[in-house]
């Protein structure tokens, strides 16, 4: 008895090495023995993470989306979603012209309306695309840019994205529909051509004088604001008034009231502007003002007037000549109003009283 179930033993040993050497893996397949084992879709017979297609290169992987990346990594094709409203290289606008520009979304190429851009309308004139991939003369929005042109403006709600035809006609109807760059055609800018002065910035309002023709555009006159008066008032947050011909008529209080809350991060600007014919040229009322690049002549009193304290503001590379009293006058004396490359008449430096820092060279 027992020797019979000794030789059962043996048999069934001897018919699983016989099964062994037949080659079945753990899911019952047969493999080929040549081919080491290794079943389809992957190292280890585990599937590909992405693509799963075998290649050499990234050319073996194009999948026919511009929108998609291609690669070829451990000799299996990978891909990955270009970013959202990136147009790829590989892809060519085929309307330029219009208001619509091929980018990618969530991996699929679209027609995505270029808000903003310029655009070709009727008769030569250049227009801005809006939001719908409209392409008109009016603004996408307010904090767009805006454009003004006293000769061939238009001021209505259907103009002002544009320059010439499209711009706006006064400054003073694009003061009160922007809340950023407004862009002004050489002209004159006065009560005479259909202005109100003061000209008033508000938050994020920053007028960009053009220069066409060594000519500039002429901002002239006076109003009364609050208790002054003056050609232009800065009264929001973050304004700038850039390249700008100021004139006073009249004998205003000043030409410039730099008047707005401001940090020294995000300071109010006068820049680059040729400032005239005020008793005073422009006046500081608070922290973070920046006076840059400027030609302040022929006030009566005084150029640059710091009411005080004004702590982190500067005064730097402005030239001063004939005013009546100082160049620069500080009402309270305050360390943290600042300056440099300033220069008075001939080169000189600078006429100043009143201020810890003179004379701001």
């Amino acid at each position: 008895m027992v020797i019979r179930t000794l030789v059962l033993l043996l048999a069934f040993l001897s018919l699983g090495a016989i099964a062994a050497l037949g080659g079945c893996d753990s899911d019952g397949d047969t493999t080929s023995g040549a081919g080491g084992g290794v079943a389809a879709g992957g190292s280890g017979g585990m599937p590909a993470a992405t693509g799963g297609t075998e290649c050499v290169n990234g050319t073996d992987c194009d999948d026919g989306n511009a929108c998609t990346d291609d690669t070829c990594i451990v000799a299996e094709c990978q891909y990955s979603i270009v970013a959202d409203g990136v147009t790829p290289a590989t892809v060519s606008d085929p309307d330029p012209d219009d208001c619509f520009i091929p980018q990618c979304v969530t991996g699929t190429l679209t027609d995505v309306a270029a808000t903003g851009s310029a655009c070709a309308l009727a008769a030569g004139a250049v227009g801005v695309c809006d939001a719908e991939g409209v392409c008109s003369c009016a603004a996408p929005g307010p904090t767009a840019a805006h454009y003004v042109d006293p000769i061939d403006g238009v001021d209505d709600a259907t103009h002002g994205g544009a320059a010439g035809s499209c711009a706006f006609k006064t400054l003073t109807y694009a003061l009160e529909q922007s809340q950023g760059d407004i862009h002004v055609a050489p002209g004159t800018y006065s009560t005479g051509t259909g202005e109100t002065l003061p000209f008033v910035l508000g938050d994020f309002d920053r007028i960009f004088c053009e220069e066409v023709g060594g000519q500039r555009p002429l901002l002239t006159g006076k109003g009364t604001y609050a208790t002054w008066s003056s050609v232009v008032e800065m009264t929001g947050a973050e304004t700038a008034v850039i390249d700008c011909d100021i004139v006073g008529t009249g004998n205003p209080t000043y030409c410039v009231e730099m008047v707005g809350p401001a940090l020294p991060s995000t300071p109010l600007i006068l820049q680059g502007s040729d400032v005239s014919g005020c008793l005073n040229g422009v006046r500081l009322g608070a922290t973070g003002r920046l006076v840059e690049g400027n030609y302040f002549h022929d006030h009566q009193l005084t150029g640059v007037f710091n009411q005080g304290p004004t702590n982190f503001s500067w005064v730097n590379n402005n030239q001063f000549d004939t005013n009546g009293q100082q160049d620069i006058f500080c009402n309270l004396p305050d360390p943290d109003f600042d300056g440099t490359g300033n220069t008075g008449p001939n080169g000189m430096a600078p006429s100043c009283a009143g201020c810890v820092n003179c004379p701001f060279q």
